[in-house]
């Protein structure tokens, strides 16, 4: 059992630390550029126990985890605490995700926009493609996508 639970650690702090460099680039430069950002994740407390040694730790402005919050995705006082912690209306906000946990309907239930990114989905998971799209506001394949759509919709707020 010891050895299950270690094994079960080191495979999350190893995830946490392989972040691709893009990723961490381009939430960077989002924050550079006014974007508030928030985490929302389903993770119990062994599962967060490296998040200070991830380069994602500090990031973001506002990070919520399922263990500290006594709720999940798809719930909706999870993302209602991120809401509320980043001091913002659910319609100024995207959600981005690859639809695990049902998180896209849930995000979508509280009234914020949705974005897919599909990446690691169409590779592992092709068959789940379809239902989680059709959940989806937008649709991106990586996350430095993420910035386009961002810059579209701050281009269609300037002019209505």
């Amino acid at each position: 059992m010891a050895k299950a639970v270690d094994s079960r650690g080191r495979r999350f702090r190893g995830a946490l630390a392989k972040v691709p460099a893009q990723n961490v680039e381009t939430l960077r430069r989002l924050r550079d550029s006014g974007v508030r950002l928030g985490l929302i994740s389903n993770a119990d407390a062994s599962e967060i126990a490296g998040w200070q040694d991830s380069p994602l730790c500090g990031l973001f402005d506002v990070e919520v985890f399922s263990c500290e919050t006594g709720a999940m995705k798809p719930e909706p006082a999870i993302y209602e605490a991120c809401l509320r912690q980043l001091g913002l209306r659910a319609p100024e906000c995207l959600f981005v995700g690859d639809g695990g946990s049902d998180e896209l309907i849930g995000a979508k239930a509280v009234g914020l926009r949705t974005v897919f990114i599909s990446g690691v989905i169409a590779e592992l998971w092709p068959q789940r493609l379809a239902g989680r799209l059709a959940t989806a506001d937008y649709h991106i394949v990586a996350l430095p996508e993420i910035e386009t759509v961002v810059a579209e919709l701050s281009r269609r707020s300037s002019t209505d």
